[in-house]
């Protein structure tokens, strides 16, 4: 719990904007969302990852074709 809590507050320190946005308040009003930013981002890692699976199967297929 520990761990993630950091590496949102790290993650939020790299960025322009917030990613998550905390209200406290413990278990009764308190709680976190994914920011309007931190959607964008998501969606452009989501993007980039998509987009390097597809480069790494095509150059993987052509390397196959090296093996005996």
């Amino acid at each position: 719990y520990m761990k993630a809590w950091k590496l949102v507050k790290s993650m939020d320190r790299g960025f322009a904007e917030p990613l998550v946005r905390k209200t406290r308040g413990g278990s009764a009003r308190g709680g976190a969302v994914v920011s309007p930013t931190g959607l964008k981002v998501l969606a452009l890692y989501r993007e980039m990852e998509s987009a390097s699976h597809a480069a790494v199967r095509r150059a993987g297929a052509r390397l196959n074709r090296l093996f005996r």
